[in-house]
């Protein structure tokens, strides 16, 4: 007699595959392996953006000149002069996209491991209109 083998999908599995869209980098391991699960799919969208506010922190940090470009387009007209005149504002922006990053990683990282589907403010409807 054969015994028959029942496969249980564990409620844990998807949760952790969508928390890596929240660990850097490995945002792209859900965004392509499991692209078919939606909850995961829907994580690694707003994971994506969130790598993409990294890299621009980090970009800001390093490149010359590009502290302050990102400071105009992020902060506004009125912060964009006194910008000019302020040394580092670079990582003033490094400090400032972090501080979103870390936030929103950790906001949406407990909603992938608790299973809800709770979409960042600002965050969430960039990542369904543009991814």
């Amino acid at each position: 007699m054969a015994a028959d083998v029942i496969v249980v999908e564990s409620p844990w599995r998807p949760r952790l595959q969508a928390a890596l869209s929240y660990l850097g980098i490995a945002v792209f391991i859900p965004l392509f392996v499991y692209r078919n699960n939606p909850f995961v799919h829907f994580h690694a969208r707003q994971g994506l953006v969130l790598w993409v506010i990294l890299v621009m922190a980090v970009t800001s940090l390093f490149l010359p000149g590009s502290g302050k470009f990102l400071f105009v387009a992020l902060m506004g007209m009125v912060m964009a002069v006194t910008s000019l005149f302020l040394p580092g504002s670079g990582k003033f922006l490094f400090v400032a996209l972090m501080g979103i990053y870390a936030v929103a990683g950790a906001i949406g990282l407990t909603s992938a491991l608790t299973g809800s589907l709770w979409e960042l403010p600002v965050i969430g409807p960039i990542a369904r209109r543009y991814f």
